[in-house]
């Protein structure tokens, strides 16, 4: 990902919480143009974290629920994901998208449903 400014990232995950059934609201701070640090809450009383850094290019997605990570992506040293069956694992993965991110997400709130 080439590198952008904290308020064009902001803008894409926005754009993707938009289009989204089971995203309730959003909450987005940017410091200093670099760095974007949103919350974006869920329909089920979770929510997600996000963290993104112009200047280090460091990304994290992390889906919170009472106080926990229960899934999340993030490239600190290489991208990995925390699945969900074991959140406190790193398995090894491609770049992710905040919009992937969501869709998975997405799709084991429709498998518990």
């Amino acid at each position: 990902m080439a590198k952008i400014e904290a308020h064009e990232f902001s803008k894409g995950i926005i754009k993707a919480c938009s289009e989204s059934r089971i995203v309730k609201s959003w909450d987005v701070k940017i410091y200093e143009h670099a760095v974007a640090k949103i919350r974006v809450f869920l329909v089920d009383k979770s929510f997600l974290e996000v963290y993104y850094n112009s200047e280090t290019s460091k990304i994290s997605f992390a889906w919170i629920r009472n106080n926990k990570r229960i899934y999340g992506a993030d490239n600190l040293g290489y991208w990995h994901l925390h699945p969900i069956d074991n959140p406190e694992e790193h398995i090894k993965s491609r770049k992710m998208s905040f919009k992937r991110f969501l869709l998975n997400v997405e799709k084991y709130f429709k498998s518990k449903s």
